[in-house]
């Protein structure tokens, strides 16, 4: 690093906490088509932007900016790979990233300029959302559809439609139209011991079958338009919410019986259980959010969604006790599962159904199908949340599933004809239906190389 890359601080006595300091400046000269410009000037001050260098010790902090909606966006591979770089443990990975450095006279680090402004555009690469985009799709029968399923299991797919349930085998992509017939299925979800949980809005029943057949091993009457579908792990339950009626049945699908309901009241939208006794469901007409104890067959809670106009998705963050709701009005509302304190309310696109959880990555995956994009909302290490960007996806693709196995997102959609005066939706053009399929590649490992091959010396004055 040259001298006219590096200022000091005059050393004062009365400065004497900054008396060693050096700040670090880059040359603004490596733009991209995925990140901002890091400086509007030729040069900048890295304790605003990058880093800085003190007699404490090297602060490095690496930023990369979303053109999208020029949010500050890190991640992981990208840190661990500048800790192997110095060869010492990370603090604090995540948004802000920072990691500190023992300070000796001459620091070697070949080129730290350099490494900085190419790990931050290496770090660019590997957070920007974009990367998460359509790389094929899948194709179904035609009809409408609602809720998706994945069972880790079977590493099937599974699909509520207007006929029934249809069935992908994601090792091949085969599909199975008509695994079991429904009428107007809105939920299906796998449980354990092999079977599968389906509501019929028409019928008012829920239907109990063999995944690997669809073999019907039951049926049970509900409350009026079942609609969503929740499992609680601790009790065994199944968790069906009566959507107009504003009640839940319980279904032990072991045991083959309807073992009760509770009434929630207002009007029952998607639902999730924390695998603790406890599952969450949106109340549409009321704007909240009801938590249910399975066992004592109660509700125990009930949390006003503000600002969220006609709750719809849900996903919970157990982990990070975190549910984020979906609202017809273009917003996501973040709240503590502990006790229903408002986290954040995020911006989202038009028409959500949905909240996938990215676990692996630590973010939320909101399919809005009125304008067809996928809004990624992000985990901060403080407990916040931040919008990190949209991927275009499809108009209709409002529901969906991750796999956890390979990363892949399936979103169902298909394409409409114009609406007629008092249609919700115009007509499904015939042969349109497909499933979505939205893959990422892993740039770990490049961006691993390419710190490490990477080597100058700085010099402390």
């Amino acid at each position: 690093m040259s001298k006219s890359m590096v200022k000091e601080k005059s050393a004062s006595k009365s400065e004497k906490c900054e008396a060693n300091s050096l700040r670090l400046w880059v040359p603004m000269s490596h733009p991209t088509p995925n990140t901002t410009d890091y400086v509007s000037e030729p040069y900048r001050d890295l304790n605003t932007g990058f880093g800085i260098l003190n007699d404490h010790g090297l602060e490095v902090k690496i930023f990369a900016k979303n053109l999208l909606n020029n949010t500050t966006i890190i991640r992981e591979p990208a840190i661990a790979a500048l800790t192997e770089a110095y060869t010492l443990p990370p603090r604090n990975i995540g948004i802000e990233a920072k990691q500190k450095f023992q300070i000796v006279p001459t620091v070697l680090l070949r080129s730290l300029s350099a490494m900085v402004v190419a790990l931050a555009l290496s770090i660019s690469a590997a957070a920007d959302p974009a990367l998460l985009k359509v790389t094929g799709s899948i194709k179904g029968p035609d009809g409408g559809w609602d809720y998706v399923s994945i069972d880790t299991v079977t590493h099937r797919l599974y699909v509520a439609r207007g006929y029934g349930v249809m069935a992908v085998d994601l090792a091949n992509d085969k599909v199975t139209p008509v695994l079991i017939k429904g009428n107007h299925v809105h939920g299906v979800l796998p449980v354990p011991g092999g079977a599968l949980v389906s509501t019929n809005d028409d019928s008012s029943t829920v239907t109990l079958f063999k995944a690997v057949d669809g073999s019907l091993l039951a049926s049970f009457p509900t409350g009026r338009k079942p609609d969503a579908i929740a499992y609680d792990g601790k009790t065994g339950l199944v968790a069906v919410m009566n959507s107009k009626d504003g009640t839940v049945s319980l279904i032990d699908p072991v045991k083959q019986i309807d073992v009760g309901r509770i009434t929630v009241g207002g009007t029952l939208e998607f639902a999730e259980g924390d695998g603790q006794g406890q599952i969450f469901v949106n109340v549409k007409d009321r704007n909240e959010l009801a938590v249910l104890d399975i066992a004592s067959r109660k509700v125990v809670a009930r949390y006003k969604l503000p600002q969220c106009a006609s709750p719809t998705g849900l996903a919970l963050d157990s982990q990070a006790r975190i549910a984020l709701t979906t609202c017809d009005n273009a917003k996501a509302v973040a709240l503590s599962t502990e006790d229903g304190h408002v986290i954040g309310t995020l911006p989202i696109g038009e028409g959500p159904d949905a909240v996938i959880l990215d676990a692996k990555n630590k973010r939320f995956l909101v399919p809005c199908g009125g304008n067809g994009v996928l809004t990624v909302i992000a985990e901060k290490p403080d407990g916040t949340l931040t919008v990190e960007g949209t991927i275009p996806t499809a108009k209709g693709a409002r529901t969906g599933a991750i796999d956890p196995a390979t990363g892949k997102v399936y979103l169902p959609t298909a394409d409409f004809e114009a609406r007629k005066p008092g249609e919700w939706q115009g007509a499904i053009v015939p042969g349109s239906f497909r499933i979505l399929v939205l893959s990422a590649n892993d740039p770990s490992s490049s961006v691993r190389s390419n710190v490490r091959s990477q080597r100058v010396e700085a010099h402390l004055e």
